[in-house]
């Protein structure tokens, strides 16, 4: 018996799960149409997610939560150490301060829709292959898109890995829209359609106000007027490239994309890093 290091508050799966993605350090279970993740200790926190205090996982095929119980083939995991990542309230923003202090952390990467947001701002890559005919396509959403829900409609699925680049920018927009403002309801109708469990499950946290632990720290950051270096690398250091996918929707839901490439730092990369 495991107990948990942290659990979110939105692991709202009972009953039997069906594996739907396995790896030694995550598993993430698919209950009815929400994800729940294990991941261990080194892991991130999310809402929908429950940090185990082990090293890696065996090779687990079935699960089951009863109460407080996550019961699977191979072990069972008390829940527990709850921690609360919503965030509900409104602050006026200085949106210049933000965008500049997001702005550095703007950079071409290949996979990312960081290229594609610096792309529709002026700037031009020599992109080849699949990478070329994602970021056009991403380009091509930002630029030709009338309102949020049609962006969203437009990016949802468009990119690389279980959780495309253009989801990972859908939250980031609905995370910093929340923020400023933005009727981000209006995107409900179709995250539920999307058909990407793992991403509909972040989506809609999302919309609900719930966010990963970096996320989360970044935007409680924005709120009280610290935002820094400090928080921003916390949430590119989570994963491979889902960090400079969020920030870019964060910033291109700032409403000042076009002033993108004006700020100096961004004019200084000439090449993928």
């Amino acid at each position: 018996m495991l107990h948990s290091l942290k659990s979110g508050t939105r692991v709202f799966g009972r009953g039997e799960a069906s594996v739907l993605r396995f790896n030694n350090r995550a598993v993430d279970f698919l209950f009815d149409d929400t994800v729940v993740t294990l991941v261990n200790k080194t892991g991130i926190l999310t809402p929908s997610s429950v940090v185990v205090n082990t090293d890696s996982f065996p090779l687990i095929r079935s699960a089951r939560v009863t109460g407080e119980i996550f019961q699977t083939d191979k072990f069972a995991v008390v829940l527990g150490n709850f921690r609360d990542l919503g965030i509900h309230e409104r602050a006026p923003i200085d949106r210049k301060w933000v965008a500049r202090t997001l702005a550095p952390f703007i950079f071409p990467k290949e996979k990312s829709m960081s290229t594609a947001l610096l792309m529709s701002a002026g700037r031009d890559y020599h992109l080849t292959g699949m990478e070329k005919m994602v970021a056009e396509r991403q380009r091509q959403a930002l630029e030709l898109s009338e309102d949020v829900p049609g962006l969203a409609q437009g990016l949802l699925g468009l990119g690389f890995g279980a959780t495309p680049s253009g989801d990972e920018f859908v939250l980031g927009m609905i995370a910093l829209g929340k923020l400023v403002g933005e009727d981000v309801e209006r995107l409900r109708p179709i995250i539920e359609n999307y058909d990407n469990p793992s991403s509909r499950t972040s989506l809609r946290n999302a919309l609900d106000g719930f966010y990963s632990e970096p996320v989360y720290d970044l935007l409680k950051s924005v709120i009280d007027g610290s935002l820094s270096g400090v928080q921003i690398t916390r949430l590119l250091k989570a994963s491979n490239s889902s960090g400079e996918d969020i920030i870019a929707g964060m910033f291109y839901s700032l409403g000042l994309n076009g002033e993108l490439c004006s700020f100096p730092h961004i004019s200084d990369y000439e090449v993928f890093r």
